[in-house]
């Protein structure tokens, strides 16, 4: 097999939702380790994306000749290329070495300014889920990405940018936060229980960021809309949130929050019951992130 002909092939496999058998698997890891030196941009992302979709972990020398080719063909990465290769580390939960590192970041440095809304979603959420925070230019090209898009994020990926910033303990900066917030007063009417859960979750004192009246009156409407449909960990999110940011919720929002209390208290484990008994942090489940074309 040529290094196309790889990718597709594994890449069709992640597409159909076919899990290879032992054989199979063994032959296109072998592919991966023979071809590896000369894959483009596209044959690296498709391939680790594919690897992630199927939830097949590389063996060692798999990886190695991937995160070479990481290495290698980073500075022709499009936006969707980077997305799709942090993506999958992240989803495998694989922390790149330090030289894949380096050149992820600099591709999100050089592809900030033609990111999707969707890729940088997915950029930002795969940062917190490693716990990686940015390096300080790769930062700046999220944040005027945020900006940017901003008037285009669907809730989706407004709750996992929220979500990524307060999982990395990082403050956004003025700009980034009044887009981020216009955002939330646009989206909320179509903000779905977890993504409500992950908003809240983003606002903290820890973060030295009080929510404005708009966006927050914004959140309590979504709160009442969604608290039917809320699961044990997102009622405790919305209940942290006041309790940390101080805000007595409205008489709707709260009448809401009891409401779904009572719904999943039968539900609920000894963290999450503790969480509201005591406003301990509660621990998020990672957002869920779309499936990215290849």
């Amino acid at each position: 097999m040529v290094s196309q002909a790889s990718s597709n092939t594994i890449w069709s496999f992640a597409t159909l939702g076919l899990m290879p058998g032992a054989e199979a698997r063994a032959a296109l890891e072998a592919a991966v380790v023979r071809v590896g030196p000369g894959m483009n941009a596209q044959d690296a992302g498709n391939t680790l994306w594919s690897l992630a979709t199927l939830g097949l972990m590389p063996g060692a020398e798999a990886r190695a000749a991937l995160e070479a080719a990481v290495v290698r063909v980073g500075p022709g990465m499009s936006p969707q290329n980077s997305s799709n290769t942090i993506w999958s580390f992240a989803t495998l939960g694989l922390m790149p070495g330090a030289a894949t590192r380096a050149a992820l970041e600099a591709t999100v440095v050089r592809l900030g300014s033609g990111m999707t809304h969707q890729a940088l979603a997915n950029t930002m959420w795969s940062f917190a889920t490693l716990g990686l925070v940015p390096w300080a230019k790769a930062l700046t090209a999220l944040e005027a990405a945020v900006v940017r898009l901003g008037r285009s994020m669907d809730p989706q990926n407004v709750g996992n940018v929220f979500w990524s910033f307060a999982t990395l303990g990082l403050t956004p900066a003025g700009d980034t936060r009044a887009a981020l917030e216009a955002t939330v007063v646009r989206v909320g009417p179509d903000m779905t229980s977890q993504t409500v859960a992950n908003t809240l979750f983003g606002f903290s004192k820890k973060l030295g960021w009080m929510p404005g009246a708009e966006a927050w009156a914004a959140l309590e409407a979504a709160v009442v809309r969604t608290g039917s449909g809320m699961k044990p960990q997102e009622v405790t999110s919305a209940v942290f949130a006041h309790a940390t940011l101080g805000l007595m919720p409205g008489p709707a929002a709260w009448a809401a929050l009891e409401a779904a209390l009572v719904r999943v208290g039968p539900c609920m484990d000894t963290q999450v019951g503790r969480c509201w008994l005591t406003v301990s942090k509660p621990v998020l489940k990672a957002p869920m992130v779309s499936a990215i074309s290849a």
